[in-house]
């Protein structure tokens, strides 16, 4: 049991830390929203998939939070924290379920990671719509850019995710 514990703890810190490093590292700005594009998503779907919802939950909120706070954007802090959080749960559950009708790791990805993509998108149009008003719109595409660059890099590292799916958590 505490082996088991241990190794969750482990991996869990590994998946915070690759989101931090790719999200705060390797960006790309954008100049029309003062924001930047990144590929720190990647392991905000892989974590849903492989940590189970918890874990998941934690890792990619807490390295995309780390991010944003070391990068300038503290009052995205809170929001990013839910949004990353919602993103793993939408992973995990997604690939759960279709885990039971389709057997290729690809497509469940695919189509978890389309489901991430969309609660990034939306979640931080709802919350810069509140604070920049009709401007928000502008990050529609930024955001969506953001969401296929991470499914594509986790469809390429999607045969790794069946070695770790045998020591699964979920």
């Amino acid at each position: 049991m505490k082996k088991e514990t241990t190794y969750k703890i482990t991996l869990c810190a590994l998946f915070s830390a690759l989101c931090f490093v790719f999200t705060y590292a390797i960006k790309l700005p954008f100049p029309v929203t003062s924001g930047y594009i990144h590929i720190g998503d990647t392991f905000v779907i892989l974590s849903g998939i492989i940590l189970g919802p918890v874990y998941a939950f934690v890792s990619s909120a807490i390295g995309a939070s780390l991010a944003d706070l070391l990068s300038g954007y503290a009052i995205y802090i809170p929001v990013t924290f839910v949004i990353k959080g919602l993103m793993s749960l939408a992973a995990h559950y997604c690939f759960k379920l279709l885990s039971k009708i389709v057997k290729s790791i690809q497509v469940k990805v695919v189509i978890s990671g389309i489901f991430t993509t969309a609660i990034c998108t939306l979640g931080y149009l709802i919350f810069e719509y509140f604070m920049y008003g009709n401007a928000a719109f502008a990050n529609i595409i930024p955001n969506t850019i953001q969401g296929i660059m991470a499914l594509v890099i986790a469809v390429i590292l999607s045969p790794a995710i069946k070695r770790l799916k045998n020591e699964s958590f979920t």
